[in-house]
């Protein structure tokens, strides 16, 4: 079973299993983990089963949630996951696969303290991330790649990561100037995808000699005096731009140079040193690294997202009225989760949920839902099977395991009148109440006005008022109207063209989610 462990305080060691009843985490007497910590509220969040799944919500907690040090409202748990209330940490622990054994690890305490402190080096993590004046550079060296990890390390945009990895460096180095240049694989033409520069007045001075050096070589350059250097100091491109000290390092990923660093240095008396040389070295090294990871997830989101849309065709092609339903759903899901603050990882699980929604009723015969609105069923109705069915499909999607109970929780509602299970309020996780309102909208934007008409998404947003406290939680209808008013909601385009011949066409509309 699984199991949450308190990591410190006075309970530090108490394990408390994760069964079918939810365990509540606050100051609370009446919580199942009491915490005596002044940081975390009385009702602080809950832990929770589906299935398989365990869950965390926050429950409107003054100081939040945190789940491996990100702010959520409501998250999967995996194991190792380390949970942070107020200033007490937690560790979620799964349990161990079937038929695996778990070796016990023995702990010691230590004998002759003394003599051990003696002869022990202790370095906290958090030590390295300021930089002290009176220090060498080496260690301050140290200090900034170990704090420039960190900063790539929360990044899934590489053209964040790229100009925040350059600014972080031209300000260590402290350069006048600062360019990336990423290299095109067909054409070996450069463009500039960051830049820095401490005056924005001052021309652009960048050496396609030195450039075109570091490239060939593969080499990573520093010249004190690029004027006065043999292998520079002829060419046009340092003398009319009088560069005087300059670094140009390759960034390499997946063993081919893919880019430069630029740095240069103009003035007087302040040349580069070789420690300069060093660290953004590695700085296009750690760049290199980030890039080769973030497009390797590229190419996985955009695989895995083309065999969801293919299911979600396969879904869709058998009634004509439904096409492109569950891209504007997810388009419409993805801007509310906006509102709510939610982080990007948790977005991106809305926006899948919703897109695969409806995915269970591939498997009910196409009468079961013949002249019905889906939105209109009542518990134990044949149709309501889909919603069940499209969980059980998504548990057993790699990638989508999480987003299960949006999609099985989906046409709940909040007076506790949906289905499949009659649960209301905040029970309805808020990835299927985010759902719900989207699937609303959609269904005014189609067809809310006189005679089934096409309503404009403005009055449809404001139609979305007439279901609150029914079908739809408050909160997420104020999301809705946000959403709208900062111009994230319109109406969407859809995957299918409804006059081809062949509706199983899909267009590319420009990679994953």
């Amino acid at each position: 079973m699984p199991r949450i462990r308190i990591r410190d305080g006075p309970n530090r060691g108490i394990v408390y299993p994760v069964g079918k009843e939810r365990i509540s985490l606050g100051r609370e007497t009446d919580c199942t983990i009491q915490l005596l910590d002044k940081g975390a509220s009385r009702h602080h969040a809950e832990v929770f089963r589906v299935g398989e799944m365990s869950f965390i919500r926050d429950l409107g907690s003054r100081n939040g949630t945190y789940v491996n040090d990100e702010l959520v409202r409501e998250e999967l748990l995996r194991e190792g996951d380390r949970i942070v209330i107020g200033s007490t940490a937690l560790v979620f622990e799964s349990d161990p696969a079937p038929g695996q054994q778990v070796r016990e690890i023995l702990f010691t305490d230590t004998r002759g303290e003394e003599e051990v402190s003696s002869m022990t080096l202790e370095l906290r993590l958090d030590d390295l991330v300021g930089i002290e004046e009176e220090e060498d550079r080496g260690t301050a060296n140290l200090r900034a790649i170990y704090q420039l990890g960190r900063i790539l390390g929360t990044e899934s945009n590489l053209e964040a990561a790229q100009e925040k990895a350059l600014a972080f460096l031209a300000d260590l180095v402290d350069a006048e100037q600062g360019y990336l240049f990423a290299l095109d694989e067909v054409t070996g033409a450069l463009a500039p995808k960051a830049r820095f520069e401490r005056d924005p007045a001052a021309r652009a001075q960048v050496s396609r000699t030195i450039i075109s050096r570091c490239i060939k070589e593969t080499r990573s350059i520093l010249t004190m005096n690029a004027m006065s250097d043999a292998r520079f100091k002829s060419t046009d491109s340092i003398v009319m731009k009088r560069i005087r000290s300059v670094i140009c390092v390759p960034m390499v990923s997946r063993g081919a140079v893919s880019g430069v660093i630029y740095l240069t240095s103009g003035r007087r008396g302040e040349a580069f040193a070789e420690e300069d040389l060093e660290v953004a070295t590695a700085t296009s090294t750690l760049l290199g690294l980030t890039s080769q990871g973030l497009e390797a997830a590229r190419k996985q989101r955009e695989t895995f997202f083309g065999a969801v849309r293919m299911l979600v065709a396969l879904t869709e092609a058998r009634d004509s009225s439904t096409r492109g339903h569950s891209e504007r759903v997810a388009n419409y899901a993805q801007a509310i989760a906006r509102e709510f603050s939610l982080t990007e990882r948790a977005r991106t699980a809305v926006q899948l949920a919703a897109l695969i929604h409806d995915i269970g009723k591939a498997g009910i015969p196409e009468e079961v839902f013949s002249g019905k609105d889906t939105r209109l069923l009542s518990r134990g109705e044949p149709g309501t099977q889909h919603a069940v069915l499209g969980s059980r499909i998504a548990e057993n999607i790699p990638g989508a395991e999480e987003v299960a109970p949006a999609v099985l929780y989906h046409h709940e509602h909040c007076d506790g009148s949906g289905y499949p299970e009659g649960l209301s309020g905040d029970a309805i996780p808020l990835g299927a109440r985010i759902i719900g309102a989207a699937d609303m909208l959609d269904h005014l934007v189609r067809t809310g006005g006189p005679q089934k008409t096409p309503l404009p998404p403005s009055e449809a947003v404001e139609q979305l008022r007439v279901y609150e406290g029914r079908q739809l939680d408050a909160e997420t209808v104020r999301a809705c109207a946000a959403a709208f008013k900062a111009g994230l909601i319109e109406e969407s385009r859809t995957w299918f063209d409804p006059e081809a011949d062949n509706p199983l066409d899909v267009e590319s509309k420009g990679g994953g989610l």
